[in-house]
């Protein structure tokens, strides 16, 4: 749980970090058209990109808010990182704050909806939220560590 806790920062940055390269290949992890709605001074085309939008069409960069996002969690996941009570405390926060982040960048991205008109992704983040406040509850009277 220690190496969990070491690594959750780093992680929440680095996914970050690759989803400016997802921006800049038009991979197909853009967001819902934006012509003619109030976010469309936001859009991006992707045209040229390896899954391109239509002609004119002008898609939310559902990459670079998973940036700001990651760089956030990241900013969150530092500050506390010295005010843990035990092993595995901040690693079940970067499963919480990754899991509501992707819960909600994806009712705006074009994945395809598995149940209950929600993507895998949005699946799997609802696993992580639960997990990780199951376990902060289970944990919330621990206090195994004494210095960092």
């Amino acid at each position: 749980m220690q190496i969990l806790d070491t690594m959750s920062p780093a992680a929440a940055l680095a996914y970050g970090i690759a989803r400016i390269g997802c921006h800049l290949s038009g991979d197909g992890c853009y967001g819902v058209d934006v012509n003619g709605t109030f976010w469309q001074f936001l859009g991006c085309s992707y045209s040229n990109g390896i899954v391109p939008t239509k002609a004119g069409e002008l898609a939310l960069p559902t990459p670079l808010i998973e940036f700001g996002a990651a760089v956030i969690i990241f900013a969150i996941l530092w500050s506390v990182r010295k005010k843990i009570h035990y092993f595995g405390q901040l690693f079940y926060y970067y499963l919480i704050f990754t899991g509501v982040e992707r819960l909600l960048i994806e009712f705006v991205r074009l994945n395809p909806k598995i149940i209950f008109n929600l993507s895998q992704a949005q699946l799997i983040s609802i696993v992580m939220i639960i997990f990780g406040l199951i376990m902060i509850f289970i944990n919330k009277n621990k206090n195994e560590i004494t210095t960092v």
